[in-house]
């Protein structure tokens, strides 16, 4: 009788899986369907919270696969994804740059001083020290706070200024003195807005600028306005000899050549800007033919001087440009149709040569050319209002229109403030 033939291995592994398997109650297919069903819904959850958060990490903007831009420089070509709400809030991320121009401090993990109403004035003294003046937007339940910082704005102590009078004009001086100008009068404080006592009144007219004064702008008859050396101590005294022209735009600062320029309108009703190079006792007085102009303001880095106009609305006039200080040459036409179209606050020259400005739209744009062309900031720079300047630096406000602001010493490099 022949021996009974023995299973191969296979055969006993796969009698002894089917046994395991006959021996395990199977959930009913309808039950399997459901959590089949839940498991996806959850996989779509996560996935939409990651795109969310990405979203709100690149301010918007999510960038896909890097660009070669027009200098060589790989660029981060944006792609626009879905908003998470009307209102962008600020990047996580602790640095943006784009093409050169940087907003640092984004995630400093500083707690954000809240002012009444909205951030008014600026004015930072130095790199670290500067000071920030609410604007109550005519609320009369709002208490008008100057609010100062000692470390480039991370930190914020705040103090109640005890006025009604409309404030306007906001100057600091090294050592902790604050002058607020207002429509009464003026209020001083010797320790950095702590406490605040009234200003001197004007006196007579002096010959030059004080060492340590600043210069200033002052009202005359008819609404024109004329210059004045201002004083630690809030005294505000007329120069004897004036520029020819009423003026409208002061200069928060000398320059390093210690020339301190004003703009206006001159005596024939045109655009122009002066400069004086000996504290006030004479001026040298550049006229522009360009219609239409309700803003002039001048912007200097080293050799190069900038007029920007501009008409209602912010609209671009023109810009000129001299290397020297003294001969001016247009480089934006009147009636250009060129973009931008508008410029909000003040041109920024920058360390590398090139101007930067804020257009009405919101937008930061760069021109290599003095001003004859722009190109427009892309990438993940946030949304921004004006750019103004203050004595050790320039202002940016309204970041991502959220009411942040950000202070940069060379235009190029600019820290948020942790208030708003």
């Amino acid at each position: 009788m022949p021996a009974e033939e023995q299973p191969t291995l296979d055969a006993q592994l796969d009698a002894a899986r089917n046994d395991m398997l006959a021996r395990i109650d199977q959930p009913p297919l309808g039950a399997v369907r459901a959590r089949a069903h839940a498991h996806r819904a959850r996989r779509r959850r996560v996935v939409t919270a990651a795109v969310a958060t990405l979203a709100v990490l690149t301010g918007g903007a999510v960038a896909l696969r890097p660009q070669l831009g027009g200098d060589g420089a790989d660029r981060q070509a944006p792609i626009v994804a879905a908003p998470v709400s009307a209102s962008p809030s600020p990047s996580a991320t602790d640095e943006i740059t784009t093409d050169g121009i940087s907003l640092i401090g984004l995630t400093a993990g500083a707690e954000v001083e809240e002012l009444p109403g909205r951030i008014g004035q600026v004015a930072f003294v130095d790199a670290s020290t500067g000071y920030v003046l609410n604007d109550c937007a005519g609320d009369k339940t709002c208490v008008r706070m100057l609010a100062r910082t000692t470390d480039g704005g991370r930190r914020w102590e705040t103090s109640p200024v005890g006025t009604e009078q409309e404030i306007t004009e906001l100057n600091a001086f090294a050592g902790g003195s604050v002058v607020l100008t207002t429509t009464g009068g003026s209020l001083v404080s010797q320790d950095s807005g702590r406490t605040w006592s009234p200003g001197s009144d004007e006196g007579a007219s002096t010959d030059a600028l004080p060492d340590g004064d600043v210069m200033c702008r002052r009202p005359v008859e008819n609404g024109a306005f004329k210059t004045a050396a201002l004083s630690t101590g809030g005294r505000a005294v007329a120069l004897a000899t004036q520029p020819e022209l009423d003026v409208r735009w002061v200069a928060p600062a000398a320059t390093v050549s210690h020339a301190w320029w004003v703009a206006g309108i001159d005596h024939y009703g045109r655009p122009a800007v002066a400069v004086t190079r000996d504290s006030g006792q004479n001026w040298q007085l550049e006229s522009f033919d360009v219609d239409g102009v309700t803003g002039i303001s001048v912007a200097v880095r080293d050799r190069d001087v900038y007029a920007i106009l501009t008409g209602d609305g912010d609209a671009l006039k023109a810009i000129y440009h001299s290397d020297d200080g003294a001969t001016f040459h247009p480089t934006r036409a009147a009636g250009s149709d060129l973009k931008p179209g508008s410029v909000a606050g003040e041109a920024v020259p920058l360390p590398d040569g090139r101007l930067l400005v804020a257009s009405g739209g919101a937008t930061w744009w760069v021109s290599a050319d003095h001003g004859a062309t722009f190109e427009k900031l892309t990438g993940a720079m946030p949304s921004v209002g004006e750019l103004r300047r203050t004595a050790a630096g320039w202002v940016a406000d309204n970041l991502y229109g959220t009411g942040y602001v950000a202070f940069s010493t060379d235009g190029a490099t600019w820290q948020k403030l942790w208030i708003k």
